[in-house]
């Protein structure tokens, strides 16, 4: 193999069909977009008392500025956390999906080339979205408040997340061979590395240390550091303890793992390129009578469903073995839930005051967590059929549209069960001293509730956009703008409308989000639940409204791809006299003159 200067050609091509696509500039734009509402929103938190006609103080500015970076900081590393995986996840994955990464391996272009070059055009755009902040973020430091080294050191961090992010995604392509399954996957990683600081908090006051105050501070300050939100906020939260040699560090740890995970890439390409050469995309075929690790025989098996009252969901229910990353990352999801176990079992038989509040900030963690999964994973049985041509032979059956999509909708929502497992057990030793079974039902119909929104959710942007990575992108990004959006759009909503923060209309509203929803419900269970606003009642409202609502757009959203599904799929019309998608009714005279 020849060495080359420069990027090499498959950065060159790639580049030149990445920087041709209307979507790298949309996002960008929408990007932008959503920083300068996030102005708005912040300008109008600080100037919403009644003086209408009088200047804004100098001090009232630096409160402005300050806030200001909070929401950009906030919004760019979020951002940044998805968007570099998601932008990366697909790199080897789709090529080995079509063949072409053969192709590209019975070339003479070096490993280094194709995964090096593979990861630059990735990471280039996500790099262009941290560059789109620095003139907003500069000019807003004319308003005060806005600390230069902080503002530096948060692109900093910005920057090592995006890298670390694209590396890790690319790193696990060469070895997954799904998109969704790549992307969960490296979710789930980056979700444990930014709360391993609050999963050590929970250990430690569950099991009784003298936190925060260890035999060692120093190691928990390293630890503390090794957060992207704390290095950000730590300017204005923890004032001195944060300097430029530490935001320099981030980034020099950064990088030096996202060159250790790349360099693996490159080395291993060609081998487990061979190596999956002609398997399933499952994996190798095992035997049946070996002890394998999928079936989970030891465990006892959930009932399936019928082959004669759905053949789709009978297809679903026991289609082929998941691969080793789905059940890596579904086992790394049951550890985290395990972990609460234990914890809040510990938790209650300690009997302190305010426990209650760990165990619901547990539910949240795992029950986030577990949503996200389901939002990665919600579109791809359809989207996937449809991406290699098997769903055309489905479409060929006498089976009714309904009832497949009804069998890829409970295919898709039994992974919602395995969600609800872990709140329901946590949730149950509050129960037990409490006797609230009405709230502890309400709990987990919500949780089902919101399952079932993002169920439809993806299955509906399967059947409306073509491509499997839009479509699972899609459906994440939806997903987490809710959960965090809903919140920001109330909160603009009482500021707008004058409303009081302990208002009875707030608590039900933001019930909306799954994070706060499982939050309070999950307090509502508890042994004191008058400790919060209304006493519970205002819970039990938010709760039931929900339900229905979260309940109702799911059956909507159904409704719609059911509708929509013979139209977008270019199937033949079950309805009477209705011509199939794409055709033209002939005249009457024509049809006369073919007879």
């Amino acid at each position: 193999m020849r060495s080359r200067l420069g990027p090499g050609p498959v950065f060159v091509y790639e580049w030149l069909t990445a920087t041709r696509r209307w979507q790298l500039y949309a996002v960008r734009a929408a990007f932008v977009g959503v920083i300068l509402i996030g102005m708005i929103l912040v300008w109008t938190s600080l100037t919403r008392s009644d003086r209408s006609g009088q200047t804004v103080s100098i001090q009232e500015m630096a409160r402005y500025g300050e806030a200001f970076y909070s929401t950009v900081v906030a919004v760019e590393l979020t951002l940044v956390l998805l968007a570099a995986p998601a932008a990366t996840a697909g790199a080897v994955c789709l090529d080995k999906a079509r063949g072409t990464l053969d192709h590209i391996l019975a070339t003479d272009l070096s490993n280094a080339e194709i995964v090096l070059g593979k990861l630059g055009v990735r990471l280039a755009p996500v790099l262009g979205l941290v560059a789109c902040v620095l003139p907003i973020t500069a000019l807003s430091g004319l308003l005060g408040g806005i600390d230069p080294d902080a503002l530096f050191g948060s692109f900093l961090v910005a920057i090592g997340c995006a890298a670390l992010g694209c590396s890790l995604a690319m790193a696990l392509s060469v070895w997954g061979r799904k998109t969704h399954e790549v992307l969960m996957m490296t979710y789930l990683i980056l979700i444990l590395w930014l709360s391993f600081p609050m999963l050590v908090i929970l250990v430690a006051l569950s099991l009784g240390l003298p936190f925060p105050r260890f035999p060692l501070p120093i190691l928990w300050e390293w630890l503390l550091c090794t957060n992207p939100y704390y290095l950000a906020f730590a300017p204005y939260s923890d004032p001195g303890k944060v300097g430029m040699m530490t935001y320099l560090g981030f980034l020099g740890v950064c990088l030096f793992f996202s060159g250790l995970v790349a360099g693996l890439a490159t080395l291993r390409i060609r081998g487990v390129a061979l190596k999956q050469a002609g398997q399933p995309a499952g994996g190798p075929r095992r035997s049946r009578s070996a002890l394998a690790l999928p079936r989970w025989r030891w465990l006892p098996q959930l009932p399936g469903p019928s082959l004669e009252d759905n053949p789709v969901l009978w297809r679903e229910w026991h289609r082929s073995k998941p691969s080793r990353f789905l059940r890596l990352a579904w086992l790394l999801y049951a550890g985290l839930g395990v972990l609460w176990i234990v914890l809040a079992l510990r938790i209650v038989n300690s009997g302190h005051r305010g426990d209650d509040e760990m165990i619901a900030a547990m539910n949240v963690f795992q029950v986030a967590v577990g949503l996200l999964l389901v939002s990665v994973s919600a579109a791809t049985s359809l989207a996937e059929e449809r991406v290699r041509g098997s769903l055309d032979v489905l479409l060929s059956t006498p089976l009714s549209t309904r009832t497949i999509l009804a069998g890829k909708w409970w295919g898709a929502f039994r992974q919602v069960l395995h969600i609800l497992i872990w709140p329901a057990v946590t949730t149950a030793f509050l129960i037990a001293g409490s006797g609230r079974v009405i709230a502890y039902l309400g709990l987990l119909a919500l949780i089902a509730a919101y399952g079932a929104g993002i169920t439809s959710l993806g299955l509906a942007l399967a059947t409306w956009v073509s491509r499997l990575g839009r479509a699972v992108a899609l459906c994440v990004v939806a997903y987490v703008v809710f959960s965090i959006g809903w919140v920001v759009l109330i909160f603009l909503v009482s500021v707008v409308g004058r409303l009081a923060p302990n208002d009875h209309l707030i608590l039900p509203l933001i019930m909306g989000s799954p994070l706060y929803g499982t939050l309070f419900a999950t307090l509502a269970a508890s042994l004191e639940p008058l400790r919060m606003p209304g006493g519970g009642a205002e819970v039990g409202v938010g709760t039931f409204l929900w339900i229905l609502i979260h309940g109702g757009a799911a059956a909507a959203l159904f409704a719609a791809t059911v509708a929509s599904f013979d139209r977008c799929l270019g199937r033949v019309s079950e309805t009477p006299g209705r011509p199939v998608p794409g055709s033209k009714k002939k005249p009457a005279a024509e049809l006369e003159l073919e007879l």
